[in-house]
């Protein structure tokens, strides 16, 4: 498939796809909110469309033969992450994927994109073998971030609309939360490790998550259509390991390791639970499709996101003398 029309394009994720898929050949139109945003866009070759997913009235035209829409919105989330602001958060997202429902069910059928629905791995429940993959079934109840994910999924399934879906593992490197937060506490000691550390985490690289995105906006509709599709780099890192790497390429301590429930208190259940789950991985779909991951662990993946942070001295409050060569 050629023409891709992506929602949350000016995002963390949404940026790098942009730049993947224009660089892959793909035609790229892209919903943003500012000027600013829009001529960020152009200079990555794509064609930027202002407006708000919320008022489809205004950009909905434009999906008419376009092959895939990619749903990449993510609302702004609170530093301190309950259950409570989860859920306002989830009534933000349900807004609008239902937006994008009635904007996609008002296009003649023929005309209408596919929608590829982006989450994250916390929807799913582990498989009968004990892993997260394809063949896993959606939370229910929903907790933590599922209470976002969850009924979202829902609201597209019961659409009947053509839809993927795509769950992204842990995304980290150079940019957002974890050059902002993540890697200068690490630098000052501030970080723990979440218990014990020895759960194994959904990992992803972001040049690897836009990759992996689109690869899938390449293949054909009928490989992608009422399918599952898992993006994490499948090596099922612990929390430890992945702490103590990035601790040591920031030339930090190692992290002190603090209960579940005093993270909590700091940064909210949600976060703390996050952290602290196991969510062991099997990518073989996806590996299957024909993809494959530049960086299939953190042993590679760490010490490129550091490079590019030193280069672009973009670690907050950190001095770029703290970041060593790797």
């Amino acid at each position: 498939m050629s023409k891709v029309f992506v929602l949350g394009a000016a995002g963390y994720i949404g940026r790098e796809v942009v730049r993947e898929a224009v660089a892959r050949g793909l035609a790229v139109q892209a919903l943003v909110r500012t000027d600013e945003q829009a001529s960020a866009l152009r200079r990555l070759g794509a064609t930027p469309v202002i407006g708000d997913v919320r008022e489809s009235e205004r950009w909905a035209f434009r999906l008419a033969g376009v092959d895939v829409l990619l749903d990449l919105v993510q609302p702004r989330l609170p530093e301190r992450l309950t259950t409570a602001a989860i859920d306002r958060v989830a009534a933000e997202r349900v807004e609008a994927m239902s937006e994008i429902v009635r904007a996609l069910s008002n296009l003649p059928p023929e005309r209408r994109p596919l929608l590829m629905s982006v989450s994250g791995m916390t929807d799913l429940v582990k498989d009968e073998r004990g892993f997260l993959s394809a063949a896993s079934a959606r939370r229910s109840p929903p907790v933590g971030f599922a209470r976002i994910g969850v009924p979202v999924h829902e609201l597209v399934l019961s659409s009947a609309l053509p839809a993927a879906f795509v769950h992204l593992g842990t995304v980290y490197g150079p940019g957002k939360a974890f050059a902002a937060r993540i890697l200068p506490n690490l630098a000052r000691g501030r970080m723990p490790i979440v218990g014990a550390g020895n759960n194994r985490k959904a990992l992803v690289h972001v040049s690897d998550a836009a990759r992996a995105l689109v690869h899938l906006l390449s293949l054909e509709r009928e490989a992608l259509q009422g399918k599952t599709w898992l993006v994490a780099d499948g090596a099922n890192s612990t929390q430890r390991e992945f702490m103590e790497h990035a601790a040591r390429l920031m030339n930090g301590p190692v992290p002190r390791r603090l209960p579940r429930w005093l993270v909590s208190l700091i940064i909210g259940s949600v976060s703390a639970t996050l952290l602290a789950e196991d969510a062991p991985v099997d990518n073989t779909e996806l590996l299957r499709s024909g993809f494959h991951f530049e960086h299939a662990s953190h042993d590679t993946g760490l010490p490129a996101t550091v490079r590019a942070l030193r280069q672009s001295s973009s670690v907050e409050g950190v001095a770029s003398a703290v970041l060593v060569n790797s």
